[in-house]
């Protein structure tokens, strides 16, 4: 059994929508990138970093490819690399769910798991940071609503980055 039309389109839009929001940061002024909403540590530079590992890191569970290193951007070319970067990963991505359901091999270390193509997947679907992290689904509510709290504060281009990221994280 594979995966249905749907839920590729679903992964297609997705890389459609992150490849317009680095757009959208290397629009903005390069100070930008150490902007953040409630936790310094959390910067947009940061996240954009975070968004690009986190698919790094579904595309070496799917597949076992060997994990990047990505680095937080200092620019807006590195920004634009990010984005290059991130359009590989959610490109295969997408392509995974073309293929059967079956369980695949994740290694961490010494340790190793197996997990359902579709349950990685799903996992993915729902911003899970990744397979067994032990976040719930209302922990990251709780977390995109503190940040949509803080966010409300700010002058409305602001709010609308904070919005965008908040959906990424």
């Amino acid at each position: 059994m594979t995966m249905s039309e749907t839920t590729t389109r679903l992964f297609r839009h997705s890389a459609w929508a992150s490849q317009r929001m680095y757009e959208a940061v290397t629009q903005l002024p390069l100070e930008a990138l150490d902007a953040y909403v409630s936790d310094p540590q959390w910067s947009v530079g940061r996240i954009l970093q975070h968004i690009v590992g986190g698919a790094d890191w579904y595309v070496y569970c799917l597949t076992q490819a060997p994990l990047g290193d990505q680095k937080k951007p200092a620019d807006m070319d590195d920004v634009r690399s990010l984005a290059a970067e991130l359009a590989g990963y959610d490109e295969a991505i997408a392509s995974q769910a073309s293929l059967p359901d079956e369980y695949v091999t994740i290694t961490e270390g010494e340790k190793s798991w197996q997990n359902l193509r579709s349950t990685i997947l799903a996992q993915l679907a729902e911003g899970f940071p990744k397979p067994q992290s032990g976040l719930s689904r209302r922990d990251l509510v709780n977390r995109q609503e503190g940040v949509l709290a803080m966010a409300s504060k700010l002058p409305n281009a602001e709010f609308t980055l904070a919005l965008v990221l908040m959906m990424r994280i």
